[in-house]
């Protein structure tokens, strides 16, 4: 029974870290920056529920060695301790900020309580500072455990701070998800810091990465695979929630779009630098809007952008924006060709079902007669809001 005791808790957690694991592994493609912060953070979890469960089943343990063995497994436990935490800040970080560069100064500052920790994890191996194993070969706590503890915890609230200063460049619905996250963690944590014996810390990380996971798969379904943007499904679903939203007091404003000589591009050049073109489109949207606002690709070379503006004014400037931000990447492109876009744009006053037929719309008309002019109209020398 004592054995069961032992393993029942470590193996529920391995078995669901080793099932998401599984599925990631297996999805095809080039696997991103985000998506080898998560394997990585999977990883580090199985391991440490499996060395979790090894030093529960060793101590005590009368085998010939086994002091050394258990003051091993002890060590790399220990070490590996806090390497979640700091995975989390630097997938949230890759998250809220997919195309910058995490700065050298943030990632030391990251790294500097897992390289404490290890080296209090293997000077313990003989100080007995963090943990030490008595004549018995029994597992203690150290004088200094709580170090360990507080190098791993402090990851995790900086998480959450984290989230909440960067709260505005979130959407309501994620950050919700998103803030839950850390808080079965730090729970387990103070539990398990105060109970001694009490092993449910990697087992609340492993429901914790659960929730991320669905999330993720949830957010897939939503993403245009090419892109990374927002498919017709989402942009119809926000759409919707935008309509019914009665607790905003801003405008609903809209930009339609599509990229101009796209057959052509793909008929000369051939469909993998279609596909560059419809990605730099893809940022170039993502540079001039915030995160907040919805960018979607509706089709095969159209996008829309959904957004809450003050007024036609505000609008207007997102519009100017986008034609600067791809005039910008034109100048220092390495695509055989130049982008441009034909737009509609507007405000919907009317937020009825039927209302937002008609915007839709008449905003597809104004990109039409802007594609037939051959160029790009000045924002100004458009229509600028729909009374339906």
């Amino acid at each position: 029974m004592e054995f069961l005791y032992h393993i029942q808790t470590p193996l529920t957690g391995m078995a669901i870290v080793g099932i998401i694991l599984y599925n990631v592994l297996e999805q095809t493609g080039r696997k991103d920056r985000n998506q080898s912060l998560f394997i990585a953070m999977l990883v580090t979890t199985f391991f440490l529920l499996l060395l979790e469960m090894l030093v529960d089943l060793l101590s005590g343990n009368s085998l010939v060695g086994g002091y050394f063995l258990i003051s091993f497994v002890a060590a790399v436990f220990y070490i590996l301790n806090p390497l979640p935490g700091a995975l989390y800040v630097l997938y949230m970080h890759n998250l809220l900020y997919p195309q910058v560069r995490i700065h050298k100064g943030v990632l030391a500052a990251t790294w500097i309580p897992v390289a404490f920790n290890a080296l209090l994890s293997i000077t313990s191996t003989s100080s007995g500072m963090a943990f030490y194993i008595d004549s018995a070969n029994i597992y203690h706590r150290g004088p200094y455990f709580f170090l360990m503890a507080i190098s791993g915890f402090i990851y995790f609230i900086a998480g959450i701070i984290f989230l909440i200063l960067n709260r505005k460049t979130i959407r309501r619905q994620e950050l919700s998800s998103l803030l839950f996250f850390p808080i079965p963690v730090i729970a387990g944590a103070i539990a398990q810091s105060l109970v001694y014996g009490l092993s449910v810390l990697w087992l609340s990380l492993s429901f914790s990465i659960l929730m991320v996971y669905l999330k993720i798969q949830n957010s897939q379904v939503s993403k245009d695979y090419l892109t990374g943007l927002f498919n017709r499904r989402r942009f119809d679903r926000y759409l919707e929630f935008m309509l019914t939203d009665t607790h905003s007091k801003a405008s609903l404003g809209g930009i339609v779009m599509d990229i101009d000589a796209f057959k052509k591009i793909n008929d000369t050049y051939g469909h993998d630098l279609g596909d560059r073109a419809l990605r730099s489109i893809a940022d170039v949207l993502r540079m001039s809007v915030r995160r907040k606002h919805l960018i979607s690709r509706v089709g095969g070379d159209e996008f829309a952008i959904l957004l809450e503006v003050k007024g036609i004014d505000d609008l207007e400037k997102v519009v100017k924006r986008i034609h600067e931000n791809l005039e910008m990447f034109n100048t220092f492109q390495s695509l055989p060709f130049t982008l441009s876009l034909s737009m509609g744009y507007g405000i919907c006053e009317d937020r009825s079902a039927e209302g937002a037929k008609k915007f839709l719309k008449v905003l597809d008309e104004r990109m039409y007669v802007d594609k037939l002019s051959f160029r790009n109209l000045a924002p100004d020398s458009q229509i600028n809001t729909i009374q339906v």
